[in-house]
């Protein structure tokens, strides 16, 4: 069984586009022994906020997705 789910074409185009996003970025990818799933993450410094965030999910488009939606809509302080 692998320990890592295998990165499909879509994760490289996301890979591509988060590097025309922020210019400091890390992918991980985090599983247990014996679990047949993992979790990628991705930290990243956001342009907008100016801050350092990590978000995860199951595959590297789905994390990027979620780092597209924070950049874009960034949270408003009241």
């Amino acid at each position: 069984m692998p320990y890592m789910n295998p990165l499909t074409p879509e994760d490289l185009v996301a890979i591509n586009e988060l590097s025309e996003l922020t210019w400091s970025w890390s992918l991980h990818y985090w599983t247990e022994r014996g679990e047949g799933h993992g979790a990628f993450w991705v930290s990243f410094y956001n342009t907008v906020t100016l801050m350092h965030c990590r978000v995860d999910g199951t595959s590297v488009s789905e994390v990027v997705k979620k780092i597209f939606n924070m950049v874009e809509s960034p949270p408003k302080v009241v």
